[in-house]
């Protein structure tokens, strides 16, 4: 209950924060209005600025995607090329390397489960 609140007064500020800037920036447009040739090249500059860092950090945030992707399809194929490779084996050896494989695979898969039920859970 009492990081509902902490939330909550943060939330409240950074509201209260963005009413004054934006009554501050409404009052500072108007006292301005003698300059308003230059308005349009500064507000241009800092709408091109952040489209750049929008641009790039969804660019960042999708080549981690990528190639966590990748890495997560280089583990399944590894782990099916165990399995496939245990068929050489001889009988004694052939059923323990499986079930190891298969253990292998229920442990990742169940930290998979807990690593998704720990971020749905934020």
């Amino acid at each position: 209950m009492n990081s509902l609140f902490g939330e909550l007064l943060i939330a409240g500020t950074l509201v209260g924060l963005l009413f004054a800037a934006f009554v501050a920036g409404r009052h500072l447009g108007r006292v301005a209005e003698a300059e308003q040739e230059h308005l349009g090249v500064i507000q241009g500059a800092s709408l091109g600025v952040l489209g750049l860092l929008i641009g790039f950090s969804f660019s960042g945030a999708m080549g981690r995607f990528s190639e966590r992707r990748a890495i997560i399809v280089e583990e399944a194929n590894a782990v099916s090329t165990a399995w496939l490779r245990a068929d050489l084996l001889a009988d004694s050896h052939r059923s323990e390397v499986k079930s190891l494989v298969a253990e292998y695979t229920t442990v990742r898969l169940d930290l998979f489960a807990a690593r998704g039920q720990k971020e749905s859970d934020r």
